[in-house]
């Protein structure tokens, strides 16, 4: 990148790494919720349309922490049914696992979007959310999809 330019990445390459064998604070950690990325990943592919990477600079595509051991990552497509698909993914350790994707339709298509949410922290606390969020707020829209 130029002089006061960020630098674009793509998510095919990081995406062939996948999935991570062990965490990041300790290879004897699971990381709950990489299967469920596996899974997105594959049911992409097979189910949205034909996929396109979309360019995420660099410093929002992947980090890791040099005080604790801790990575994040993010994964990031378009298809000619969904305008943006993003997946992230942050391991922090037994401390934290979190997965978050959301999935925006291209607005000529009739669909929410969909947020999903699986957070450990701990091995006591974990909670999973998939959510729905109407595209349109006018009451047309809300009363056909009650």
């Amino acid at each position: 990148a130029a002089a006061g330019e960020e630098k674009m990445v793509g998510s095919w390459g990081r995406e062939l790494t996948l999935p991570w064998v062990g965490s990041v604070a300790s290879q004897d950690v699971e990381l709950l919720f990489m299967p469920f990325v596996a899974h997105q990943m594959k049911v992409m592919r097979e189910r949205a349309g034909e996929v396109e990477d979309v360019m995420t600079p660099e410093v929002l595509a992947s980090m890791s922490s040099t005080k604790k051991a801790a990575r994040i990552e993010s994964w990031c497509y378009k298809s000619e049914y969904f305008r943006k698909i993003r997946a992230t993914y942050i391991d922090a350790g037994e401390a934290a696992q979190v997965f978050n994707s959301v999935w925006y339709p291209d607005p000529k298509y009739d669909l929410p979007l969909l947020g999903i949410d699986f957070l450990s922290f701990g091995k006591k606390k974990i909670l999973c959310i998939l959510d729905l969020q109407p595209l349109k707020q006018d009451q047309e829209y809300l009363v056909r999809c009650r």
